[in-house]
């Protein structure tokens, strides 16, 4: 596992949209846009920059790019860096027509009913948040899950750090539960179809 270079981000993205999609939050967000690759794409781009500049794009491309795990302390995940950052980004949406621009804010402000960004500094402020995990379907059940998470988690206990996550899958619960994670809150709305799963790891 190594920390990506920053001339592999559009690299990185396009491997999370590959990853993600047909699972349940790409599928609401992107149905109804004609060129939904296009757009997902130019989101994804948008979003790593931000753990570029503030946290940690961790990477393992041994043969290949067959992982990616995304994370950021939460002293640096606050709302100036969520805003500057935004405003910094909005060059990687230029080229979207301004259809997909308001279709997609709409998209957003619904799923932001279940998604609290904050949600995790209830628990602790020590805490480090894991944002993206993604291994590709070809090295699914191989071990490299455990190979990516094991040194986040061993340098999370050595700074007395707990570590926070999010899935809209209900089958990773018991994925991230085998590995100390404990789910701690669920949130749901009825104008949002999936719900979003809470989990901390205390160390």
């Amino acid at each position: 596992m190594r920390r990506a270079r920053k001339d592999e981000l559009e690299k990185i993205a396009n491997f999370i949209v590959e990853r993600f999609e047909g699972l349940e939050q790409y599928t609401f967000l992107y149905k109804d846009f004609e060129n939904a690759k296009e757009v997902i794409g130019k989101v994804a781009i948008s979003e790593l920059s931000l753990y570029f500049e503030k946290g940690d794009v961790l990477v393992e491309d041994n043969g290949g790019l067959n992982a990616v795990i995304i994370g950021i302390k939460a002293t640096k995940y606050n709302f100036f860096n969520i805003i500057f950052n935004s405003l910094k980004t909005q060059k990687y949406l230029s080229g979207l027509a301004k259809r997909d621009i308001a279709i997609l804010k709409e998209k957003m402000k619904i799923q932001n009913m279940i998604h609290d960004r904050k949600w995790f500094k209830k628990y602790s402020k020590n805490c480090y948040y894991i944002t993206q995990i993604a291994v590709s379907k070809e090295k699914k059940g191989t071990g490299l899950f455990r190979k990516m998470i094991t040194p986040i988690i061993e340098e999370c206990i050595k700074d007395d750090m707990c570590i926070a996550l999010e899935t809209f899958t209900k089958s990773n619960v018991s994925l991230y539960e085998h590995f100390g994670f404990e789910l701690v809150e669920t949130h749901k709305n009825d104008c949002v179809p999936f719900s979003e799963y809470c989990m901390i790891k205390i160390n």
